[in-house]
């Protein structure tokens, strides 16, 4: 009898704990170009091979040349998307913090869709960290890897200089923006990167390489 009364209430209950569940955020999604190239002054006897990857459908412009259009267009691709080629998903992780300077993380892994490439249907994979200042500049580690290359690293001691994008987007996290920007939901910001110094993996490669490169993050958490 008890067990008849208490029925009537079980289904607005359950309506309540579904109406209070958090929403799952939105998947990260990220584009890249990026590349080795042979330094103005590589050091004697050493050589170095250009190489290149890409992600998703990667800007080549500097990050100071992109709107806040071009860094929401579809060539972006989503964590778990799957590749055209290959029917392989890309993993794309990525977040933002801080308030004033923000601090980036994350990585993107898929095919490798540079139009440089030497090898069709290969992947690649790139990782950052590092910090962005209030004026748009900043620095912290760049790490990649190619089929021609394999690990790319930056040489002990040194680091990697960073440029994002201005207004309207120069960085976001939820918790704040820089510029005086409204904050949206999730992060987005797009960086130009350059190493003077990388190490590579590969035999036969001398680690006398510099890289540079335009990446796009967004649906960042913080």
């Amino acid at each position: 009898m008890k067990s008849d009364l208490l029925a009537p209430l079980a289904f607005p209950v359950f309506m309540l704990f579904v109406q209070c569940s958090p929403v799952a955020p939105p998947k990260a999604r990220a584009g890249a170009h990026f590349r080795t190239t042979i330094p103005p002054d590589p050091m004697p006897g050493t050589t170095c091979t250009d190489s290149y990857g890409g992600i998703g459908n990667p800007p080549p412009e500097l990050a100071s040349t992109l709107s806040e259009t071009d860094l929401h267009r579809e060539g972006l691709v989503v964590d778990d998307e799957l590749a055209v080629e290959g029917n392989v998903p890309y993993e794309i992780t990525c977040h933002i913090t801080g308030s004033g300077d923000l601090h980036v993380s994350g990585s993107m892994e898929g095919l490798n869709t540079s139009p440089f490439r030497r090898t069709a249907g290969s992947s690649t994979k790139l990782t950052i960290d590092g910090t962005i200042n209030a004026n748009g500049t900043g620095g912290g580690e760049i790490t990649f890897f190619t089929t021609a290359t394999l690990a790319v690293t930056p040489k002990e001691g040194t680091s990697c200089t960073f440029t994002a994008t201005p207004a309207p987007l120069m960085g976001c996290s939820n918790l704040s923006c820089l510029n005086g920007d409204a904050p949206g939901d999730y992060g987005g910001i797009a960086i130009t990167f350059k190493c003077p110094d990388m190490n590579m993996g590969a035999a036969s490669i001398a680690s006398d390489c510099e890289a540079d490169g335009t990446l796009v993050i967004d649906r960042c958490t913080y």
